[in-house]
């Protein structure tokens, strides 16, 4: 008998140490809601602590910029810098430098309507989501609001198509009213009947331009999927309890996130299982190889991050900005599986002010593109990619790199 309790004790010991080695909690305590990205990687948090933060390293460190009276439940960054915090009753909070300074675009443009999603779209456009005052719609910026939908329907998600910005989701949320997805193909100013009528949408997610999902918090807990473009909505998986957030990795898994924890489908979508995460969270963001949950509550609350090395990611080694474009041959070559690759980034004199736009791919011997590994703007700095071929056969492969005016390709020599 002593001898099994003993077992278990080391079993729990061990257990324990392995969820304290994959997820890091960040910012303990404070309590987060929402989480986004901007096109340079840096990624900011806002939540019912009424406050906004900035992660330029990947969430590995954090910076308070704003502190505000009202909660913060959804955040969008656009490609050129803008940033919007949905502020609940007192409106939307709007940064156009990074965070550093936020203006406020008063309660009363959106009807004194309680203001739960914000999203920018294609140029000048921006969308806000109301309770039960519907979408409003600015075309210029957000300096004016004129056209309302969708009225009645309490708005608490909302997706912008990356393929295609004329295409908008609206998710309606309500214990009394609307549930379901609205869709616009025209920007916004027309909406399709509701698409999902009794499931709502707290988060939606896309794989390519004809793949959706949505996950919500409606009785039965119903996990969406669309192959159409979001056209039609079919239940192809339900959790156990309410979710709220939902992300894609690098390699198509998807991660939904709300009550009762963190979970992960390999399959797309057809099942799920918990990752190892059991706190109740809100939203979720993948940003290269790592996976960031929104928690609340005095001591779950934060910002927990899994780092996933078997994924292709990439690390950012030194923020000094490198004296010329530079790529690196990757090591181990030849390599089994993983291999590593450096790159190096300058200030560039020639992009307007913007960090360069970098895209190396995977290419196979005939010139067959076969993967990519960076479609991004970086800083200036040095950076890592950790890039796992098991999904490729042994033999000889090649990997170019585009930034600016610089073009380099390199060979490497997968052996299995």
């Amino acid at each position: 008998m002593k001898k099994i309790i003993f077992i278990l004790f080391v079993l729990s010991v061990l257990a324990e140490l392995v969820y304290s080695q994959v997820w890091v909690q960040k910012l303990t305590g404070t309590s987060f809601w929402a989480i986004t990205k901007d096109y340079q990687g840096n990624i900011y948090a806002g939540g019912t602590s009424k406050s906004i933060y900035k992660s330029t390293d990947n969430g590995d460190n954090w910076t308070l910029l704003f502190t505000g009276t009202s909660n913060i439940l959804y955040m969008s960054c656009d490609s050129v810098g803008n940033i919007l915090a949905s502020y609940g009753s007192e409106g939307v909070l709007k940064s156009t430098n990074g965070g550093l300074n936020w203006s406020v675009i008063p309660g009363s443009t959106f009807g004194s309507n309680v203001v739960n999603a914000v999203a920018f779209g294609k140029p000048g456009f921006i969308y806000v989501g109301t309770t039960s005052g519907g979408i409003y719609r600015s075309t210029d910026g957000g300096l004016t609001f004129p056209d309302n939908a969708l009225s009645g329907a309490s708005i608490v998600s909302i997706y912008v198509d990356k393929y295609d910005k004329n295409r908008i989701f609206a998710g309606a949320s309500s214990a009394s009213a609307t549930n379901g997805i609205f869709l616009s193909t025209n920007a916004g100013t027309n909406w399709s009947d509701n698409l999902t009528p009794g499931t709502n949408s707290w988060a939606i997610a896309q794989k390519s331009a004809t793949e959706f999902y949505s996950a919500g918090t409606s009785t039965g807990y119903a996990f969406l999927k669309s192959t159409n473009s979001g056209l039609n909505w079919q239940t192809i998986y339900n959790f156990t309890s309410a979710k709220r957030g939902l992300t894609v990795d690098l390699i198509g898994n998807l991660y939904c996130s709300g009550n009762s924890g963190t979970f992960k489908s390999t399959n797309n979508g057809t099942s799920f299982f918990n990752f190892n995460f059991t706190v109740s969270a809100n939203q979720c963001l993948t940003n290269g190889n790592r996976l960031l949950v929104t928690a609340s509550g005095s001591s779950n609350g934060g910002i927990w991050i899994y780092t996933d090395t078997t994924l292709t990611g990439i690390i950012k080694l030194s923020g000094e900005a490198a004296e010329s474009y530079e790529l690196e041959q990757n090591f181990p070559n030849p390599f089994n599986s993983t291999t590593y690759i450096k790159f190096n980034i300058p200030v560039c004199s020639s992009c307007g002010g913007k960090n360069p736009f970098v895209i190396i791919k995977v290419y196979d011997i005939s010139g067959k593109e076969l993967k990519t590994l960076v479609k991004d703007y970086k800083q200036p700095g040095t950076y890592q990619i950790s890039f796992n071929a098991k999904e490729f056969s042994s033999g000889v492969y090649f990997y170019r790199m585009e930034a600016g005016d610089f073009s380099e390709t390199k060979k490497f020599v997968l052996t299995k």
